[in-house]
């Protein structure tokens, strides 16, 4: 998914380029309407992310650890040094972690601060890349209206002698 949408948006990138070079002001529209739905998918998609709200995280966390198996969610214990999501006593084999079970903590801690961290670094930085979006469309806009040196009829060699 995200190899697609990389490979996406280098072709809309090219095509934008390819666009300027050649003076084509259709292609820069269409290159300038694109980066627009971008520009709000991207930054409504970021909007959400800020705005996701604890009690949410805690819900989608939830939902996550009941539908993992025992043997997914061992791995999880082990990879964040703790026992079950709410409770220690409701872990996998905590006896076989690198923490013994008094002092393990509930894995719902661990990951909701990893959550909430993700959640607030992805929005951000997706409002950072969609406002830049946002100035690339302005300045194709710009580019759009400014007249073809090559086909306008003026030059070095017009008007003369």
């Amino acid at each position: 998914g995200i190899t697609a949408c990389g490979i996406f948006l280098l072709g809309i990138s090219l095509w934008g380029l390819l666009a300027a070079v050649k003076h084509h002001q259709v292609m820069l529209f269409v290159y300038m309407c694109i980066l627009f739905l971008i520009f709000i998918i991207q930054f409504s998609v970021s909007c959400a992310a800020l705005g996701f709200s604890t009690d949410s995280e805690k819900t989608v966390i939830q939902t996550a650890w009941n539908n993992m198996d025992n043997g997914t969610k061992f791995e999880t214990e082990k990879l964040l040094d703790c026992c079950g999501l709410n409770n220690v006593s409701e872990g996998v084999n905590c006896d076989e972690l690198p923490c013994s079970d008094s002092e393990c903590n509930p894995c719902m801690v661990v990951i909701e601060g990893k959550l909430s961290s993700a959640f607030s670094n992805a929005g951000g930085l997706g409002l950072f890349f969609s406002f830049t979006e946002l100035i690339g469309g302005a300045i194709a806009c710009r580019y759009r209206n400014l007249v073809d040196p090559a086909n306008s009829g003026i030059g070095a060699s017009a008007g003369g002698l």
